[in-house]
């Protein structure tokens, strides 16, 4: 009687336990399925380690040993039933236990190996826009360098500037391979089809209009160092040469006056000097203000063929208004196909011109700050 007691008592405990065991993994596997159901990719790289962290490390009193050990005790339980009603329905009651608990395991497992791999290839993504944005942060760097007003009021700080520029410009060679690079590790991650692929495109999208505007400001530094060079380079012979010319006349008219016949003839092979120095000045001169000279001719050149190619879009644009104008649909399918594509052929010619026209403005601002820069130094 004692020893079936015991073994009725040990039954009892084993299904608490089995009950108490399954009901905690159950409700362990829906704390675990709202993290899975959201399918948060996190915010940033570090938002993703950590949820990462969450699901792979932080509570991990569920696993399969858990799972094994209560397979073993509700098999155990199912074994003892001695065929009794009350045996058989428990019978029952542990092996459906048993099979909500392993096929919830199962495609928990399922759903938790498929939001890691999402997680793995959205933390590679994170990285990958990280170090974009570095890239995009040295861009910005270089463009503050670049959007500066100074030119140099000297020849020797143009210079300086000029040789400063040519670093920023080593600089922006390695920033470029850094964006060749930027596009070889895209197109691998976008083979994968990973998650959160919109935001690889929209990091290299951002890093390209920062390149191209970057790169337009150095051609335009470039460009307004080079004129304000030009142009103290100009200024500064002529300073050397009225100091020259002072020089010169200083040489000329402060003498003593000869004694001997000796001291004449020296007085006029020391003039005769002075004129042939004055002679190899001249040239040197002459040379100066031709290229002065061809400078503002290069720029009158630009003018006219800027004002050329205006004349032509305008001209287009005359041309093809009354195409704009007209109100014509067709009295036919063919006919209303046929101008639907005229229509669209006339688009892409319009989006044609409308780069040329663009490629016009950006070349009339610079000729533009390039004739204000020379006249603030003038």
């Amino acid at each position: 009687m004692a020893k079936h007691l015991n073994a009725a008592l040990k039954e009892a405990k084993d299904l608490f336990d089995f009950h108490q065991n399954t009901d905690r993994i159950l409700q362990w596997i829906r704390d675990k399925q709202l993290m899975l159901t959201a399918q948060d990719m996190g915010k940033d790289h570090e938002h993703a380690k950590s949820l990462l962290d969450k699901l792979l490390i932080d509570d991990q009193s569920i696993d399969n040993t858990s799972i094994q050990e209560v397979n073993v005790l509700g098999k155990k339980l199912i074994a003892g039933a001695t065929g009794n009603q009350s045996q058989t329905a428990t019978s029952n009651e542990v092996l459906s236990k048993l099979k909500e608990v392993n096929e919830a395991w199962a495609l928990f497992q399922g759903r938790m190996d498929e939001y890691r791999k999402m997680l793995e290839d959205a933390l590679e993504v994170h990285q990958f826009n990280s170090e974009v944005d570095d890239t995009n942060g040295r861009i910005q760097e270089k463009a503050g360098l670049l959007s500066s007003d100074d030119f140099g009021k000297k020849l020797a700080s143009v210079e300086q500037l000029l040789r400063k520029q040519d670093t920023i410009e080593r600089d922006m060679s390695a920033i470029h391979r850094k964006l060749n690079d930027h596009d070889n590790e895209a197109k691998k991650l976008l083979s994968k089809d990973p998650p959160l692929r919109d935001s690889i495109i929209s990091s290299l999208q951002k890093l390209e209009i920062s390149w191209h505007q970057l790169a337009q400001l150095a051609h335009s530094r470039r460009l307004k160092l080079q004129q304000s060079y030009n142009l103290q380079k100009y200024f500064d012979s002529v300073k050397k040469l009225d100091n020259w010319a002072i020089a010169i006349r200083t040489k000329m008219t402060s003498y003593v006056h000869p004694r001997n016949v000796v001291d004449a003839k020296n007085l006029l092979k020391a003039h005769d000097e002075c004129l042939a120095e004055i002679d190899s000045r001249n040239e040197d001169l002459k040379t100066q203000t031709w290229e002065a000279e061809n400078n503002n001719l290069q720029k009158l050149l630009q003018l006219q063929t800027l004002n050329s190619q205006i004349q032509q879009i305008e001209s287009w644009l005359s041309q093809k208004e009354n195409f704009v104008n007209q109100y014509n649909v067709g009295d036919s399918v063919n006919s209303a196909e046929s101008l639907i594509r005229k229509h669209e052929n006339f688009t892409q010619t319009l989006i044609g011109q409308s780069d040329k026209m663009e490629q016009l403005k950006a070349g009339a601002a610079i000729l533009s700050e390039s004739n204000e820069h020379t006249q603030k130094a003038a």
